[in-house]
Order: structure tokens, then sequence, then C-alpha cells
């Protein structure tokens, strides 16, 4: 089914068009400003027909946050951002078996992989949203991380004798910093230092486009992946609370 945005462009809510087609239900997100008033902007969604509006709120923000959670919201993720400057990560990519994936399309290990790297994602903590829902949209983020039109580049870690690939990390631009999308390793390759070799490997990848910082978000509940990034040289920047609305 397909949706149009009628929301107007003045309106503290922006229409999201990927999250709409993909939930199949119209969404939108809150536009933060320091003069919104939260209750009438969920009304203002409601009378436009909207069924699901998203909301971050910096952590520091408590009255905010105990509004949300007053009105109804979801707190579906702890959102942390991590960055770091360049410099030596001591990682060889070559040497690794890590390699830019050149298919067009994802294989299904990549697909499994996407699964992986979403289970403490918003989408799949929020009891509204289905398995079926859920994977609907990683897999539409690997399809689309693939074909370059949510991220530059596909890195895979390979297995030497099978060459089956065990890890993957999605690469791109954000902000004009190296962007972390996607993450993951293969549940039975675990403790094999895959995942820092790929985030290594994503480095090397920033350094030679000449990103002097780069970034990625992740959930606070997701302890590996925290621990993980923050072994490799990444600190936290920000800490955001992200809520559901259903309207």
């Amino acid at each position: 089914m397909a949706y149009s945005n009628s929301i107007p462009s003045q309106s503290a809510l922006q229409f999201l068009d990927w999250d709409t087609q993909q939930l199949g239900i119209p969404v939108a997100k809150v536009l933060v400003s320091e003069s919104f008033i939260l209750r009438d902007i969920l009304k203002n969604a409601r009378d436009q027909g909207l069924k699901l509006i998203y909301l971050t709120i910096p952590s520091e923000e408590k009255n905010l946050i105990h509004s949300a959670k007053e009105l109804g919201g979801i707190l579906v993720d702890h959102k942390i951002t991590y960055s770091r400057f360049r410099g030596n990560d001591g990682g060889d990519a070559n040497k690794d078996k890590i390699e830019i994936y050149t298919e067009s399309i994802p294989s299904p290990e990549l697909i499994i992989l996407a699964f992986e790297s979403g289970k403490y994602s918003r989408f799949r903590t929020d009891p509204n949203i289905t398995e079926e829902q859920f994977q609907d949209i990683y897999r539409q983020w690997i399809i689309n991380s693939v074909n370059h039109t949510v991220a530059d580049d596909v890195l895979v870690y390979r297995d030497n004798v099978t060459q089956k690939i065990l890890g993957m990390i999605t690469v791109g631009e954000k902000n004009q910093r190296g962007d972390i999308g996607l993450l993951a390793v293969d549940e039975n390759s675990r403790g094999k230092q895959i995942g820092a070799k790929l985030i290594h490997a994503a480095q090397q990848y920033f350094m030679k486009k000449n990103y002097q910082q780069s970034q990625v978000v992740t959930q606070q509940e997701n302890i590996p992946a925290c621990k993980l990034y923050e072994k490799c040289g990444y600190h936290i920047e920000k800490i955001e609370y992200f809520f559901h609305f259903w309207l």
C-alpha cells in the first residue's frame, strides 16, 4: 500500500517514507525543538492519520523523558553514539581475509547476519512489531547496503577454507564522518576476534577515504557490542532515549 506525505513542512513532524513502506502504516518522527509541546504534537499526528511516531530524547532531558512515558511512549532503545578519531588501529584487512562484498544481491549468509545485527534493535524490542516485520526491515537494510543505497560498501570476513562469510560490517559516510551501520558475526564463530578485525578493517577503509573521525550507533543493551567498540578505541559521544508512540 502506498502512502503520501500530507504533513505541512512547518509541522513538528517529519513523514518517514521508508519506515512507512516497510511497516505498512503511516510513520513520522518528532522534530525536537526547545518550544515544542509533546501532547499537542501527538494529537496533531493522530488527527493526520499517523499510526506510529518516533521520538529521540537526549539522556539529560529528564523532564521530557518523564513526559514521554506518561503520554504512552514505549521506551524501545537507549541509543549510544560512539565516535573515535583516526589513528593506528593495528589491523590488517588483507591478512585477516576481509574483502569488499562485490555481488549485487546479498547472499543468504549476509541476510542471516543482518538479522543477527538487529537482535537488540528497537524493531525487535517493540512488542507491536512482528518478527516478520523486523526481518523484512533488516533484509531490506542489507539489500540497500549491498546496492550502495544506504552504505558505500559491505566488508566481509570469510573462512579461509570454506570461504563462508562469518562476519560483515557496513561502511559509509554520515556528517562528514566514517559511519558503521551493521556489524555481525556468525553465532558459531564467536570468540575468534572476528568482530574486532572487521572494525579494524572499517578503520582502514575510513583512513583511505581520509575521514578524520568515525562513528557508530548501537544499543546500550547490546553489551557485547558496546564492549567491543570501546576496546577498539571508540568513546561514548551521546546517549539518547528512543520512544515509539502508537496512535
